[in-house]
C-alpha cells in the first residue's frame, strides 16, 4: 500500500510539473493521477506483475474519507460566523429558498427519469448544496474586509452546509437501518452544542495547553477524532461529527492556532484523498453521464443565476448579487463524503456520478475565477445602474473623487476640507455614502460616462484602492489635471498610506 501511495504521489508530482503552466487547478490533477494509477495497476494486474490485492479499494475509500474529513474540518473551522451581520437573515432566506426548491426539483426530476429513490435524493442534495472550495480563501478575505458579497457568500455557505449535513444524515440513517429522527437529533445536538460551547472550549484548551504549538495542534486533532467517535458510537454518520468538530473551533483563538499549524497536514491528506477518489472512479453508464451533465449545468449555471435573482428580490444590487452567487457554483465536498459513505451500501454508481460532477464543477469554477466581471457584462449587457442613486451638486469643483468606497477608503472624507464624491458600483456602499450626505455616483468606473458624472475635469484629486488592473489603467490614462492616488495593496497599512498621501496632495 505504501508503494502504491508513493507511486500515486510521484504521478501527481509529474503531472503538476508538466501542467504547471496550463493554470489547471490541483484537484483535477490529483483526480487524474488517481485515474492514471488505476489504469497502470489494472495493466500490471492483467500481466501478472502485481496481485489483485496490490491496492485494495476499501483502503483507498478510507483514505479518501480521511482526507475529505480533514478538509471539511479545516474549512469549517475557518468560517466567520456573525449573526449580527446585516446579510445574515437575507442569506438565510436565500439559502433556504434555493436549497428547498433545488432539492425538491432535482429529486423530482430524477425520479421522473427513472432513478431510484436513493439516487434521486442524493442528486437532490448534490444540486442544492453549493461550495466555495476553490475560492474559499478569496471569500474569507472579502468577508474580513467587510465586502457585502463576501459576507453573503460565507453566510450562504454555512446554511448550505447545514442543509446538506441534515439531509445526508437522514439519508444515511435510513439506509443504515437507523431511525432517521434519531440521526437528525444527534446531529443537531452536536452542531448546536459546538456553536454554543466553542468559546468556553477554546479558553479551557488554551489554558490547559498553555498555547504550546504541538499541544494546540494535537488538541485540534483530538477534537475531530472525539466528536466523530461520538457520532459513530451512536450509530450516526460521521459526517455530522466532522462538521460539528469544525464548528467547535469557529471564531476562536484555538481555531486560529489549529488552522495555522494544520495547513500542511490538510494539504497532504487532501492530495491523497483526491488521488484515492480518482483511483476509485469508473465511468458510469449513459444514464448517469446524463445525470452528471444535468448536475454540472445546474450547479455551475442555473443555480447561480436563480440565486442572483433571489438576492435581487431582497434589495441587493445586481452586481453584488451575481458576485455572491457565482462563488458557490461548485458541487460541495460534503456531498462527495456522503456519496463515499453510501457507496458500500448500494450497487448504484452514485459515488462516481457525484465525484465526476464535483471534479467538473471545480474545473469550471477555476476557469470562471477572476473572470466574473467579464461574464457579468456578457450576461447582463443591458444592465444600467440606477441613475436615481446618483447625486452631484452642480457647482462642485476642486473636489476629491473616492473611486471605490470600501474599508480602505471609507471615512477619508473626514481628513479633508474639500468636497468629496463617492463613486462605486455597489448599491450598498452608495447607500452608505448617501446616509452620510456625501455626493455620490452609482456607476461602473470602467466607463467614460461615470467619470463625466463625477466632473473629473474639475476634480483636484482622484483616490482609488481597488485592486483591478484595468481600472488602474483607466484612471492613469485620464487626461485631467487632478492628482491621482492609486494603491492596489490589500494590507492593513493601506488606509494610513491613503490618508497621508491625500493630505500631502491637498497641501
Amino acid at each position: 500500500m505504501i508503494i502504491s501511495i508513493s507511486l500515486a504521489l510521484m504521478i501527481a508530482g509529474i503531472l503538476l510539473v508538466i501542467l504547471n503552466r496550463t493554470d489547471i487547478p490541483e484537484i483535477p490533477i490529483y483526480l487524474g493521477s488517481g485515474l492514471l494509477l488505476s489504469l497502470l495497476v489494472s495493466l500490471a494486474q492483467s500481466r501478472g506483475i502485481v496481485s489483485h490485492e496490490f491496492i485494495e479499494a476499501e483502503i483507498m475509500r478510507e483514505i479518501a474519507l480521511l482526507g475529505l474529513s480533514i478538509l471539511i474540518f479545516y474549512n469549517t473551522s475557518g468560517m466567520l460566523l456573525d449573526p449580527k451581520r446585516s446579510t445574515a437573515i437575507d442569506s438565510f432566506k436565500t439559502s433556504l429558498w434555493m436549497s428547498i426548491v433545488s432539492f425538491a426539483g432535482i429529486t423530482g426530476l430524477s425520479l421522473y427519469f427513472g432513478f431510484n429513490s436513493l439516487e434521486s435524493l442524493l442528486f437532490g442534495v448534490t444540486g442544492s448544496v453549493g461550495s466555495t472550495l476553490l475560492d474559499s480563501g478569496l471569500v474569507k478575505e472579502e468577508a474580513r474586509k467587510n465586502h457585502i458579497y463576501g459576507w453573503i457568500t460565507e453566510d450562504i455557505d454555512f446554511y448550505d452546509d447545514l442543509f446538506g449535513i441534515v439531509v445526508l444524515t437522514l439519508i444515511l440513517a435510513s439506509v443504515g437501518g437507523i431511525v432517521p429522527f434519531t440521526g437528525l437529533l444527534v446531529s443537531l445536538v452536536l452542531i448546536l452544542s459546538a456553536l454554543v460551547l466553542r468559546d468556553y472550549f477554546s479558553r479551557i484548551i488554551m489554558k490547559i495547553t498553555g498555547g504550546e504549538n504541538e499541544l494546540v495542534l494535537l488538541s485540534g486533532i483530538a477534537t475531530l477524532i472525539s466528536i466523530v467517535w461520538i457520532t459513530e458510537s451512536t450509530g450516526v454518520s460521521a459526517l455530522a461529527g466532522i462538521y460539528a468538530a469544525g464548528l467547535m473551533l469557529v471564531n476562536t483563538e484555538l481555531g486560529f492556532r489549529v488552522r495555522e499549524r494544520f495547513t500542511a497536514v490538510k494539504d497532504f491528506f487532501t492530495a491523497l484523498s483526491f488521488i484515492s477518489i480518482g483511483y476509485l472512479l469508473t465511468l458510469p453508464g449513459m444514464r448517469y453521464i446524463g445525470a452528471v451533465t444535468g448536475l454540472v449545468l445546474f450547479a455551475s449555471v442555473i443555480r447561480p443565476l436563480f440565486s442572483t435573482q433571489v438576492l435581487r428580490l431582497q434589495g441587493y444590487d445586481l452586481r453584488t448579487s451575481f458576485m455572491a452567487s457565482v462563488q458557490s457554483s461548485q458541487i460541495s465536498e460534503i456531498v462527495v463524503v456522503g456519496a463515499l459513505l453510501l457507496a458500500p451500501l448500494t450497487e448504484s454508481p452514485v459515488f462516481e456520478t457525484v465525484a465526476i460532477g464535483f471534479a467538473t464543477t471545480t474545473l469550471i469554477a477555476h476557469l470562471v475565477e477572476d473572470r466574473e466581471q467579464y461574464i457579468f457584462d456578457k450576461i447582463f449587457s443591458q444592465y444600467d445602474l440606477d441613475s436615481e442613486k446618483s447625486y452631484v451638486p452642480n457647482d462642485i469643483e476642486n473636489h476629491v473623487i473616492l473611486a471605490g468606497y470600501d474599508w480602505k477608503t471609507k471615512d477619508l472624507e473626514k481628513v479633508v476640507d474639500n468636497d468629496v464624491i463617492v463613486a462605486d458600483y455597489s448599491l450598498e456602499r452608495i447607500q452608505d455614502a448617501e446616509e452620510k450626505d456625501l455626493p455620490h455616483v452609482l456607476a461602473d468606473l470602467h466607463s467614460d460616462e461615470a467619470w463625466e458624472k463625477l466632473e473629473v475635469e474639475k476634480a483636484s484629486v482622484i483616490v482609488s484602492a481597488i485592486d483591478d488592473s484595468k481600472l488602474v489603467h483607466k484612471i492613469e490614462g485620464l487626461d485631467v489635471e487632478a492628482e491621482k492616488i492609486v494603491l492596489t495593496s490589500d494590507s492593513d497599512e493601506v488606509r494610513d498610506e491613503l490618508r497621508e498621501m491625500l493630505s500631502e496632495a491637498l497641501k
